[in-house]
């Protein structure tokens, strides 16, 4: 059973990122998982509660990788501390790490896509797109970097501002990444530039 729910999961969000929601009918994600639409409402009532799936799933894989890497926490008092004991290479290789989960996981660039599409006609979507993609990252680093200003990491400055001027060309990295795909390491090398020129400013000078 739950193979097939995630096989549904699966093709529908393959087909919500190329079709968008609207262009996409319980017919064609039946078809696209090789069952019978009968078969497909034993495991969702309905198109609705496959895209309620699929953004459901998110924040188990992304918890999931965060925990690999050791990053699971979710107090910025207590992330800070971990991230303050960490020399630059380690951080680079953490930013890459996230990055190519964000870039390269099939899902997780899916779930992107398809958020960024169905945002315009879809509430959900839109509310999704705004917390997962704008929001809750800034106020996240903000408090992050708040923290980490207290334990004389960062410099003293404004950390919503830091957290923009963080945040905002990952974001962008991520949406030119999405129209190169053989653009892998030229991504990953502005990344690590990018994270460099940020310490760069923010930092403070180690004793």
């Amino acid at each position: 059973m739950r193979d097939t729910r995630w096989r549904i999961i699966q093709e529908a969000l393959r087909l919500f990122a190329v079709k968008g929601y609207d262009g996409v009918s319980v017919r064609d994600i039946a078809g696209a998982v090789g069952v019978k639409e009968s078969s497909l409402y034993k495991h969702f009532p309905g198109k609705q509660a496959i895209f309620e799936g699929i953004i459901g799933e998110f924040p188990k894989r992304y918890g999931e990788i965060t925990e690999k890497l050791g990053i699971g926490q979710t107090d910025p008092a207590q992330l800070a501390q971990h991230y303050a004991a960490m020399p630059e290479e380690a951080l680079l290789e953490l930013g890459e790490r996230l990055f190519r989960f964000f870039s390269e996981d099939e899902f997780s660039a899916l779930l992107r896509k398809m958020l960024t599409m169905a945002q315009y006609s879809h509430p959900l979507a839109r509310e999704v797109y705004r917390r997962l993609y704008l929001e809750s990252p800034v106020e996240f680093q903000s408090r992050l970097f708040q923290e980490m200003m207290g334990l004389g990491v960062f410099v003293e400055a404004d950390p919503g501002s830091m957290a923009a001027q963080f945040y905002g060309p990952i974001f962008l990295l991520l949406g030119w990444r999405d129209l190169h795909p053989e653009g892998g390491e030229q991504a990953l090398a502005s990344l690590r530039s990018h994270i460099r020129q940020f310490n760069a400013v923010y930092a403070r000078a180690k004793v």
